[in-house]
């Protein structure tokens, strides 16, 4: 998934510099502050460069196996998220949806706490960038997988028409939805389809 507007940042020329950020900096928040102050001393630090360019070279490479990695860590970390408020219920009826669910770890670990549970998940195709889909046959009897650019849908609330004529209306079928999973991001591997309007989104819960 890709916003346009934003980009990858691969140097500390693309550090945050709208009217927003600058407002919140002005007004006092100190964790913004700190994360601000911590990301321009990892830009003047060699050695913290050379670590996030092998990262970011490493997601753009990934192999079969580096995408095995990221499904298992995935439902490790839903695991812990969900440790503390048990918002995912052991049983009992459970609708979700996942947007940007690729490579899966997170709607495995639902499927696999629920039984009852049933899921949907929205992810770019691989074609386009996107990641591999690795959640495996057994659970997909109650999974619908949709490859799709999540920027082809009209995601405004009020479903406003001005600047969406090319875009479309999310799947009724995904409406009231229980739990709704979020882990979209930058993918510096994405390839726009010539369909797709060049706008920027939005999500906010």
């Amino acid at each position: 998934m890709s916003s346009v507007g934003f980009r990858s940042p691969i140097s500390p020329e693309c550090l945050p510099n709208d009217n927003l950020l600058s407002h919140l900096l002005q007004i006092g928040v100190p964790e913004l502050e700190r994360l601000v102050d911590l990301r321009k001393r990892g830009w003047e630090s060699d050695s913290l460069n050379d670590h996030f360019r092998r990262q970011r070279n490493k997601a753009d490479t990934a192999d079969d196996g580096m995408n095995a990695m990221w499904y298992r860590k995935m439902n490790r970390v839903f695991s812990e998220l969900d440790h503390a408020p048990h918002f995912v219920p052991c049983s009992g009826s459970l609708k979700f949806l996942d947007l940007g669910c690729s490579p899966g770890g997170f709607s495995l670990y639902v499927l696999n706490n629920n039984n009852d549970a049933t899921g949907i998940g929205i992810s770019l195709s691989p074609v386009q960038g996107g990641h591999h889909f690795l959640l495996e046959e057994y659970l997909m009897r109650r999974y619908e997988p949709i490859l799709a650019d999540i920027i082809q849908y009209n995601l405004d609330p009020a479903q406003a028409e001005i600047g969406t004529a090319e875009m479309r209306p999310l799947p009724s079928e995904i409406g009231g939805r229980d739990l709704v999973i979020l882990d979209g991001h930058y993918l510096r591997t994405y390839l726009p389809l010539p369909r797709v309007p060049t706008s920027g989104i939005v999500i906010g819960f």
